[in-house]
C-alpha cells in the first residue's frame, strides 16, 4: 500500500488513498501548536469566506479534525457542529469528554459521581448487577444497540462522527462512510459529491461540485496523487528514524527519566522504543544471546524480556537476569523487563496480583541484578496485570506497587500496563485514570503502555486512542505489544499504528519474535526463531515503512 508518512508530508499532496489520507490528517491531532499550521497551512491556498487554509481550504464550522481551527480534532462520541466538538446523543459533556450518565460508572447519573467498587452503573444508578436485557461491560450496564462505548460489542467505541444504532456505528451528522471515515459530501476534496470523487489540485469542494475558490464547479473527478513527502529520509539504525531531540550536553542524569511527556536517557537525549518482545521464560534453553544479536541487527533497539516469579512459570533467577541485560547491551538493546504471571488477574486461572510481582522485583537476587543498570534497564512492573473486571483496581494497584518499589530503592523508568489486559476497552488509562498513579511516584518516572490488538482494528480507532491519551497524561505512551492480527479474534490496524508511532513520537514493540503457541502463530515474527524466515508480519515491521529499520536509533546510552 502507498507509504504512510509523517504528518508534515500530507500538505503536499493531498490526492493520496483514502487510508494514508485518514492516517496522515489524524496524525495531525497532537501537531495543534505546528508552525505550518497555526501561521496559514500551506500558504499557496487562498480560501474563500467561511474556509480557512489547514493544508487544504476546510469549513472549520463541520470538519472533524480541525473543527473551530486548523488540527482542533473531536473525539470519541463528538461531532463538529458550529465549529463546536458537540457530543452526540445520549452522550453528556463531562469535563473534557463525552460520557454517558446511564452506564458509566466513574459518572454514573451525573458527572463525578462515581460508584464504589463491585457496583455496576445501570440506568444511571449504581447497583449490584445489571438489569434484564443489558450487558455487563466492566462495570457499565450497557445497551449494546445503542452504547456508543459499546456498540455490538462491550470495547467497540464508535470513532468521531459516528453514533451507535442498532449495534453498529454509523455515520451522524448526514455524513456518508465513503472507507477512510465519515465524510461530509458537500465539501470534502477527496469525495466531492460522491464516495472516491476527488477534485482536482488547487480545486475546493463546494456544494458537492468541484471548483476554484472563486468560480464554477469542474464536476467531481479523480486524482492518482502521488508520493507524499516524508518530511527526510530516515535509514534507520543509529543515523535514521525516530531518534527524538538532542540532549543536554551538560546531562548529569544516571539513567532513563521523563520529562515533557518524552522518554530520555542517560544523556538526556530523547529515546523511542522501537523493539520486539521476547518469550525468554518459555525459551530459556535456547540461545538467547544469539537471538538478542538477531534482533539488534533487524534494527531493533530495545527488547521486551518475558520473565516469570515462578507463580506460574519457572522463575527467572537474579543470575540469569544478569546474562539477560548483559546479552542485550552487548547488542546495544535496551533492555525492558516483564513477568509474566500477571496476566489476565483475576479472570485467568494461576494469575498472581501485583503484590507477587513487587515481591519478586526487590527479592535479593533480583533486585542486586537492575540496581545500577537504571541506565539500560526499564521495569514493565506486570504483564497485563487486570482483566475486564477488576478495571476498578488498575490505579490503586498500581500505586500501591509504584510506591513499593520506590521505597525499595529502585529508580528506574517504571513501565505500567494498561487495564482490560492490556487493551485498555473501557478507556481508563486513555482517558486519564493513571494520573493517580503519576501523582503517586515521588520520581515522576512513568511510562504507560497499552497493548494494540483487535481492539484496534481501524485507523480511526489507533489514531483517536493515541491523540487523545497525549492529551490527557503526562507520562510518555508506548505500544508495548501489537502485531497484525490477533488470531481468531479478529484483524489489527497495524500500518496504523506504525504510522501514528512514528509522527507521534510514540515507542512500540512488536509481538513477538517467535514461539507462539497453536491458533496464533500469525504472532511470530521469524519462524522458528530463524532471522533469515520471516513471516509476513515480520517483514511488515521490520522492514516496510515505519518498521524498525526505517525509525529506528540506538539510545546513545550506549554512546
Amino acid at each position: 500500500m502507498d507509504s504512510l508518512r509523517r504528518a508534515t508530508g500530507w500538505t503536499r499532496n493531498r490526492h493520496r488513498s483514502g487510508l494514508s489520507r485518514a492516517l496522515a490528517l489524524l496524525g495531525l491531532l497532537v501537531l495543534a501548536c505546528s508552525a505550518d499550521l497555526d501561521e496559514g497551512g500551506r500558504g499557496d491556498l487562498v480560501c474563500g469566506e467561511g474556509r480557512i487554509d489547514c493544508g487544504d481550504c476546510v469549513d472549520p464550522s463541520r470538519d472533524l479534525l480541525h473543527c473551530g481551527a486548523c488540527a482542533r480534532s473531536c473525539g470519541a462520541g463528538q461531532d463538529c457542529v458550529a465549529g463546536e466538538c458537540t457530543c452526540l446523543a445520549p452522550l453528556q459533556a463531562c469535563g473534557d469528554g463525552c460520557v454517558d450518565l446511564q452506564e458509566d460508572p466513574a459518572n454514573c447519573g451525573a458527572c463525578g459521581n462515581a460508584c464504589a467498587p463491585g457496583l455496576f452503573c445501570s440506568n444511571g444508578s449504581c447497583v449490584d448487577s445489571c438489569a434484564p436485557g443489558q450487558t455487563a461491560c466492566g462495570a457499565s450496564c450497557t445497551d449494546l444497540l445503542a452504547s456508543s462505548r459499546n456498540c455490538g460489542a462491550c470495547g467497540n467505541v464508535c470513532e468521531p462522527g459516528r453514533a451507535c444504532v442498532g449495534g453498529a456505528c454509523e455515520c451522524a451528522e448526514g455524513r456518508v462512510d465513503c472507507g477512510s471515515g465519515c465524510v461530509a459530501l458537500e465539501d470534502d476534496v477527496l469525495h466531492c459529491g460522491g464516495c472516491n470523487q476527488a477534485c482536482e489540485v488547487g480545486e475546493v469542494c463546494r456544494a458537492g461540485v468541484c471548483g476554484s475558490e472563486g468560480g464554477g464547479g469542474s464536476g467531481g473527478g479523480t486524482s492518482t496523487g502521488g508520493q507524499a513527502s516524508s518530511g527526510g529520509t530516515s535509514s534507520g539504525g543509529e543515523t535514521g528514524g525516530s531518534g527524538g531531540n538532542v540532549g543536554d550536553p551538560g546531562c548529569d542524569a544516571t539513567g532513563f527519566y521523563v520529562a515533557d511527556k518524552k522518554l530520555y536517557d542517560s544523556n538526556c537525549n530523547e529515546f523511542v522504543m522501537r523493539g520486539v518482545n521476547y518469550p525468554y521464560a518459555w525459551y530459556s534453553a535456547r540461545n538467547t544471546q544469539q537471538d538478542f544479536a538477531a534482533i539488534a541487527a533487524a534494527g531493533g533497539n530495545a527488547v521486551r524480556i518475558v520473565m516469570a516469579t515462578g507463580a506460574r512459570w519457572t522463575r527467572t533467577s537474579g543470575d540469569e537476569l544478569t546474562q539477560l541485560i548483559g546479552w542485550a547491551k552487548a547488542a546495544k538493546l535496551v533492555t525492558i523487563v516483564e513477568v509474566h504471571d500477571t496476566t489476565g488477574w483475576s479472570e485467568q486461572s494461576g494469575s498472581v496480583d501485583l503484590a507477587n510481582a513487587t515481591s519478586y522485583w526487590s527479592s535479593p537476587d533480583v533486585a542486586g541484578a537492575l540496581k545500577g543498570q537504571e541506565a539500560y534497564v526499564i521495569l514493565n512492573i506486570g504483564n497485563e496485570p487486570m482483566g475486564n473486571t477488576t478495571t476498578d483496581q488498575w490505579a490503586p494497584r498500581h500505586v500501591t506497587a509504584v510506591q513499593a518499589l520506590r521505597n525499595a530503592g529502585f529508580e528506574h523508568t517504571l513501565m505500567i500496563d494498561a487495564p482490560n489486559w492490556g487493551q485498555d476497552w473501557e478507556s481508563t488509562m486513555m482517558n486519564g485514570v493513571g494520573s493517580a498513579i503519576w501523582d503517586a511516584d515521588v520520581r515522576k518516572n512513568l511510562v504507560l503502555s497499552v497493548h494494540m490488538y483487535h481492539v484496534f482494528g481501524t485507523p480511526q480507532s489507533v489514531g483517536s486512542y493515541m491523540n487523545t491519551y497525549l492529551s490527557n497524561n503526562a507520562a510518555p505512551l508506548v505500544v508495548g505489544e501489537f502485531a497484525a492480527d490477533h488470531g481468531a479474534d479478529g484483524d489489527v490496524a497495524e500500518e496504523a499504528i506504525l504510522s501514528f508511532a512514528e509522527s507521534l513520537g510514540i515507542g512500540y514493540l512488536g509481538w513477538s519474535w517467535s514461539g507462539n503457541g497453536a491458533g496464533l502463530g500469525s504472532l511470530d515474527i521469524t519462524i522458528g526463531f530463524d532471522p533469515a524466515n520471516l513471516t509476513a508480519w515480520g517483514d511488515r515491521l521490520i522492514n516496510g515503512d515505519d518498521g524498525l529499520k526505517a525509525s529506528s536509533r540506538i539510545c546513545s546510552c550506549f554512546d
